[in-house]
């Protein structure tokens, strides 16, 4: 038994640009709505979690400290000041912590005959022809 097409009904171009220009009116109240709810569910979320925390004992700061502390971020120079920087004597402006190896200390390096490609060669180069900032 063959099944009957069902004819859509014509539709003039105005009529399919206002059903379209709807569907991007609901479209829009349906993520604001979407937004609210999530918004509601995440503080209902919350208050169980701070509900759950206080009838074990603990501190909210405690937990909250524990599910951040691996997400912490160093600041840049919290994080160079782990490590040695290295100033050039005949320019203090230059210096070098760690990194992409500067274009001036790579022609410094060449200069004096070690190869800036070479580990060894940067260390001993740091260690003799540069000065440790404090």
């Amino acid at each position: 038994m063959a099944q009957k097409k069902e004819k859509s009904p014509k539709l003039s171009i105005e009529q399919i640009q206002k059903q379209i220009e709807q569907i991007e009116v609901d479209r829009k109240k349906l993520e604001k709505a979407l937004k609210e709810r999530r918004t509601a569910e995440l503080v209902e979320f919350a208050q169980t979690l701070r509900e759950q925390i206080a009838e074990r004992g603990y501190k909210a700061d405690e937990v909250i400290a524990l599910l951040t502390k691996r997400r912490r971020v160093t600041s840049r120079k919290e994080a160079d000041s782990q490590y040695t920087r290295y100033v050039d004597p005949e320019n203090p402006k230059h210096s070098y912590v760690r990194g992409p190896i500067p274009r001036w200390l790579k022609e410094k390096m060449a200069e004096a005959g070690y190869d800036p490609r070479n580990k060894n060669h940067r260390e001993e180069f740091k260690s003799t022809r540069l000065n440790r900032a404090t």
